[in-house]
């Protein structure tokens, strides 16, 4: 598979993921808590290259046949739909893959 094909692939599996977004309920969790926290918004131009990021990353995996779970597409939406701050989705995402995906968590910290 080239890397186009790769992209246009990932592309189309991120909107069908966005659409059935509301399967995953803990994404809602998620945006209620990261709403209520004070923290400065990335811009519309660090947003587009977050997103150009992750889909270039999941294309790059689908030409090796790898393609992550819907939950953990749909939670990278949320980051971006939000504009959170690597500073702030860290800690965020540590929880997420924990919780979500299974990941053990870091020495000394409980999930």
């Amino acid at each position: 598979m080239n890397f186009h094909r790769a992209r246009a692939t990932v592309l189309a599996e991120q909107e069908i993921i966005r659409q059935v977004m509301a399967t995953f309920p803990f994404i809602e969790e998620f945006r209620a808590e990261l709403r209520q926290r004070d923290y400065p918004r990335l811009s519309e131009a660090e947003c587009a290259a977050m997103r150009w990021d992750f889909t270039q990353g999941m294309a790059n995996n689908a030409i090796e046949d790898l393609h992550p779970p819907p939950e953990l597409v749909a939670f990278i939406d949320l980051l971006v739909d939000e504009r959170v701050p690597q500073e702030v989705s860290d800690e965020f995402f540590d929880r997420f893959a924990v919780v979500r995906l299974g990941a053990k968590a870091p020495a000394g910290e409980v999930a």
